[in-house]
């Protein structure tokens, strides 16, 4: 045989054994791909940025089970938590969503506490596992060089890193469930059991629970099986079995949701749509995917960073068209599995990035991110092929390599130094840590009225519960807060209130709320927290309640 385990052809005796001691070093490309991002992750982590509100989200259930065994006081979907040995416990978040993060944080939080901290380490692990298991599934499938050189791409990934990282719309579990799959799938083909195929639909389930538009990816892997492989797909009845079993154990969860939560996932399809057309959507989407694919615009964001160069986005989007043409294209190769994986590679990422571009709900670079691996996947096999044919390309692909790495590594540093000054700007602004030591010392067991999206469920992240709060700005108009009580009501119960400076939704409940207040002639305490720019970020406003205001008798 002249094709060894990880799928590196033998070397010969004419190398002295050099290719031997490359085939061995490239066994450690998953664990190797998974240090570095760890690495790049820790630099980018050391920097204290605050906690968003939406990455809180996804925390604050792991925090309430933790606290309380009764139902969350904070908003929650009907149906969303179950009554289970006289405790509740999670199952979604929103009606698309489900609580997977909330059980992987359960124990670090349990540990040492809830905090951004804990959750964005635990963030890395998740991260860095993802990397390892596409490299895994590679190196045995493919070769130890296609291995690495994927795990490289990911590892030092802009995008990859801050939204694994920064999580806010558990993308970083997605990324851990595409490692387990792709794991699992290395498992099977070695053991070629149903218990193994069990372990395949498992990761399948969860990733589903954790995000129904899993779905996607799932779809799109599936035809494009189907187109490249065809009956070579099929695997035994027993197996298909398992893998079924296992799947629907996975998504169960989300499942049970939808029936106690009568079908909510139905009603954000019917509801939760844009009303544009797809001609104004298309254009948008493919910009955020060209930059999406080095330094999407969500991670900078996060420390106001610039733009990037024109030529970066045109660079690597008209790179991975080749790649993508070069899949579908080229079929002369000494190895079909070569084929097989080039193809139903590139296939993959075309259904799945349509799914995205022609739907009407919205896609953020968040989303968008989740074709990252797949794209890395594309270029490093169209790369491969184009040299197993021309060995002048090779020229080519080191100079591409060089521009990449250079690229991701300016934005990477770019990033690190950006956070560190800004400690975040806006929602991510780290000014939320001084807003909730304040609260915390000075106003535990008091109820926070928050005129302002953005404050709800960090506070209550990082106060471990301890801040009570609610939001009285959803359906608020200038006259009324969001449960229909005048705002001169409001003013006169007295309480404390906070006003996002910089928050971008509508302004009627604090514009109502401040006339009112500026029109009953009551007093009050004011402090204001800012950014570490100086930039205004949150009002705190004290109205001595009624009882306070009186003269002792």
């Amino acid at each position: 045989m002249s094709v060894v385990d990880n799928g590196q052809q033998s070397s010969g005796s004419g190398r002295n054994g050099k290719g031997h001691q490359v085939n061995g070093l490239l066994r450690w490309a998953p664990i190797g791909a998974a240090v570095l991002y760890l690495t790049f992750a820790l630099l980018m982590g050391a920097n204290r940025v605050g906690l968003h509100y939406d990455e809180a989200i996804v925390q604050h259930g792991a925090v309430h089970m933790l606290n309380s065994a009764s139902e969350p006081t904070f908003a929650h979907h009907s149906g969303s938590w179950v009554r289970i040995a006289g405790r509740y416990w999670p199952l979604a978040i929103i009606p698309y969503a489900g609580a997977v993060k909330d059980y992987i944080l359960l124990l670090p939080f349990a540990i040492f506490g809830p905090s951004a901290e804990v959750a964005r380490s635990v963030n890395a692990l998740l991260g860095a596992f993802g990397i390892f298991g596409i490299a895994t599934l590679l190196r045995r499938e493919i070769s130890g060089r296609v291995a690495a050189a994927v795990g490289f791409i990911l590892a030092i990934h802009p995008a990859y890193i801050s939204q694994t990282l920064f999580d806010y719309g558990v993308v970083v579990v997605w990324m851990a469930i595409l490692g387990f799959i792709s794991v699992a799938i290395a498992y099977y083909k070695k053991r070629q059991s149903a218990f193994a195929a069990s372990l395949i639909g498992l990761a399948m389930g969860v990733g589903v629970w954790n995000r129904v538009n899993f779905v996607w990816f799932l779809a799109s892997a599936l035809i494009a099986l189907v187109i490249v492989l065809g009956k070579r797909l099929l695997i035994p009845p027993s197996h298909i079995g398992a893998l079924i079993c296992g799947g629907v154990i996975g998504v169960f969860p989300m499942l049970l949701f939808q029936i106690l939560s009568r079908g909510s996932l139905v009603a954000f399809y019917r509801f939760g749509q844009q009303d544009v057309s797809l001609s104004s959507l298309l254009p948008f989407r493919v910009v955020r995917l060209s930059e999406t694919l080095l330094c999407d615009g969500e991670q900078r964001w996060i420390w106001n960073g610039p733009s990037m160069p024109a030529w970066q986005p045109y660079l690597f989007s008209g790179l991975l068209i080749l790649a993508l043409s070069v899949c579908v294209a080229l079929g002369r190769t000494s190895d079909e599995k070569d084929i097989s994986w080039r193809r139903s590679t590139s296939i993959t990422f075309v259904v799945f990035a349509a799914m995205m571009f022609l739907s009407k709900f919205n896609v953020a670079d968040h989303h968008l991110v989740t074709l990252v691996p797949i794209a890395a996947v594309a270029v490093v096999l169209a790369i491969r092929a184009l040299i197993s044919r021309w060995r002048q390309v090779r020229v080519l692909a080191v100079a591409v390599a060089v521009v990449y790495a250079a690229s991701a590594l300016y934005w990477n540093v770019a990033a690190a130094k950006g956070l560190r000054a800004t400690g975040g700007v806006d929602p991510w602004s780290d000014a939320i840590y001084s807003v909730s030591d304040y609260l915390t010392a000075n106003c535990e067991g008091r109820e926070i009225k928050i005129l302002d999206w953005g404050l709800q469920n960090n506070l209550f992240v990082l106060s471990n519960a301890r801040i009570k709060s609610s939001e009285v700005f959803w359906g608020a108009t200038r006259e009324r807060d969001g449960s229909g009580t005048p705002w001169s009501e409001v003013v006169s119960e007295g309480g404390v209130y906070l006003i996002g400076s910089w928050s971008r939704v509508p302004r009627e409940a604090p514009e109502g709320f401040l006339a009112a207040l500026t029109a009953s002639g009551r007093t009050y305490n004011r402090i204001e927290f800012r950014q570490k720019g100086g930039a205004p970020y949150v009002e705190l406003i004290e109205i001595p309640s009624p009882q306070k205001s009186q003269p002792n008798l």
